[in-house]
């Protein structure tokens, strides 16, 4: 069985009243496996992570582990087609997302 790491660290900049995609993966054949992610946050700002088209959340709007301490998953979230994060920045302030991934992608 091949494997492939998910590149770990991925950010994006939003002016006031953008939305954007930080992060998109297709598994393709494979199957993915997230043991940890760390997202940052700010006021009047949320991100919506979906595996497989359904939300961890339905609104994230709290940070998400720490830079330096993942928030751990056991057992790790699952996912057989996409995992897709979009940020929404609703405040008056350009603000950078900022994603880190501990995942990987196995194919048969």
């Amino acid at each position: 069985m091949n494997s492939v790491k998910i590149e770990p660290y991925h950010h994006l900049t939003l002016g006031a009243g953008e939305s954007g995609t930080v992060f998109e993966y297709y598994a393709g054949a494979g199957k993915g496996y997230i043991n940890g992610l760390y997202c940052n946050w700010t006021a009047d700002t949320y991100y919506i992570i979906n595996f497989d088209g359904e939300p961890l959340e339905t609104k994230t709007e709290r940070q998400i582990g720490e830079i330096t301490e993942l928030e751990k998953y056991k057992p790790p979230i699952v996912f057989e087609h996409k995992m897709k994060v979009t940020a929404y920045n609703n405040s008056s302030a350009e603000v950078t997302f900022e994603l880190l991934i501990d995942g990987e992608v196995f194919y048969k």
